[in-house]
């Protein structure tokens, strides 16, 4: 009679978070699980990034943009205060932000 394993994946360390110093390296472990690479854009897509970021700037509309940092997808929302082309990155709100970090725009 053969009996197929059932991995219970990470249920089965769940026991071990009422131990206080296993709660560091669980989240460790957790986080770690949420890292990804940063996606890369086709030439096409970055022509149309540049387009959005430069009429969202001219018409001062408030944006979405997601974000690539540190192994992470974040949202940000505001408006483009400013565009630098020497320190590549643009101005949102008082935060500086790179354009090859920039995503997406909605």
């Amino acid at each position: 009679m053969d009996r197929v394993y059932h991995d219970r994946r990470m249920l089965k360390w769940l026991p071990f978070e009422a131990l206080p110093e296993h709660n560091q390296y669980l989240k460790a472990v957790y986080d770690a699980f949420e890292v990804m690479q940063k996606p890369t854009l086709l030439p096409d897509q970055m022509a149309y990034l540049n387009y959005r970021v430069q009429e969202a700037y001219h018409l001062q509309e408030s944006v979405t943009l997601k974000v690539y940092e540190a192994g992470r997808i974040e949202t940000i929302q505001g408006v483009i205060m400013g565009l630098d082309p020497h320190r590549q990155s643009l101005k949102l709100g008082q935060q500086s932000i790179p354009f090859d970090a920039v995503l997406e725009v909605i």
